[in-house]
């Protein structure tokens, strides 16, 4: 069983709404200066070099790489007009993208 689950991207996300604010900034900032694509890793790198967020759970631990994927679909999901930005693997991530009325698809990935 794997620890990336949406319920876990959820929680991780909600409770570090500046992290996700700083992932768009950057984001935003690499397709202002001409970037067709950039890597959400790279971002995901600045975000956490340019800060001291710790997550949000006690931990003192930063938001590890694994959820950049995560965060990457976020975006996309977010302003489909860069959609693709962030090139993209097949991933656990991908049940982001599961369409949102079909209960059995969501269970699944759930769990």
């Amino acid at each position: 069983m794997t620890r990336y689950t949406v319920g876990r991207f959820a929680t991780v996300d909600m409770n570090n709404p500046d992290f996700w604010r700083l992932f768009e900034r950057f984001t935003f900032d690499m397709i202002r200066r001409g970037f067709q694509h950039y890597s959400a890793r790279a971002v995901f790198d600045r975000v956490r070099w340019e800060t001291a967020t710790p997550l949000d759970d006690g931990s003192g631990f930063k938001i590890g790489n694994d959820w950049s994927p995560w965060y990457a679909r976020k975006f996309h999901l977010l302003h489909p007009a860069h959609d693709g930005f962030f090139r993209t693997r097949i991933a656990e991530a991908d049940v982001l993208l599961l369409p949102k009325n079909d209960p059995v698809l969501w269970d699944h990935a759930r769990n």
